[in-house]
């Protein structure tokens, strides 16, 4: 199944997105508001198994990304200054054979990553959690990241390039302002409705198998 484009669209709220290539592709300037939505077992190919931004600011909260694949961002990847917003979502068992178990920033990518658990995502090289290169800088506050796993073999699994492909030096880093507890995020997210819509995914589902 091909992929969802909604450049043009306010909104999409309480969407369940399964099964697709490149689940959500998000073009120049678009900044729609993606609330409650599921993306659970796309695969992305190249970028970005369930979102895909390129110069885009979506604000996605209260989202369950389970279980999507890709190269680059098993379940977001953000590309020439994209710079959306992910606040409160449950992000796991996602999967990039290169880098970025959840999240890949490339291009002066610069999400804003907040109040998420971030947990059991699987990078083939770096960044299990989150890998930042060509000078990107996500931001990163009150989140919990755990047994998100890459070459380095990190829990956390924070990568930042620190040269770019032709060996020159660039200033990509992954800036974890703040951290939070296990039980203070989860607390949040039942609040939220996102623990229940996790409990509508078969666990089968849950993880790249």
């Amino acid at each position: 199944m091909a992929s969802k484009t909604i450049d043009d669209l306010p909104s999409a709220k309480f969407w369940d997105i399964a099964g697709t290539d490149d689940a959500l592709a998000l073009q120049s300037g678009a900044a729609p508001a993606i609330e409650g939505c599921v993306f659970r077992g796309n695969r992305g190919g190249e970028d970005a198994g369930a979102i895909h931004c390129v110069a885009a600011s979506p604000k996605i909260s209260g989202c369950v990304i389970a279980g999507n694949s890709a190269k680059y961002g098993g379940a977001i990847h953000c590309l020439r200054g994209a710079a959306p917003a992910v606040t409160g979502n449950w992000i796991g068992g996602n999967e990039a054979t290169q880098s970025g178990g959840a999240f890949s920033c490339f291009g002066r990518g610069a999400p804003v990553v907040e109040g998420n658990w971030v947990d059991g995502n699987r990078a083939g090289h770096e960044g299990g959690g989150v890998s930042a290169a060509a000078h990107s800088k996500p931001v990163l506050r009150g989140n919990y990241f755990s047994d998100n796993r890459d070459v380095s073999g990190k829990g956390k699994g924070l990568w930042a390039s620190t040269e770019d492909f032709r060996g020159q030096k660039e200033e990509s880093a992954c800036v974890e302002e703040s951290a939070a507890a296990e039980k203070d995020v989860l607390a949040a997210l039942e609040k939220a409705g996102v623990l229940k819509r996790l409990e509508e995914v078969p666990e089968a589902e849950r993880s790249v198998k």
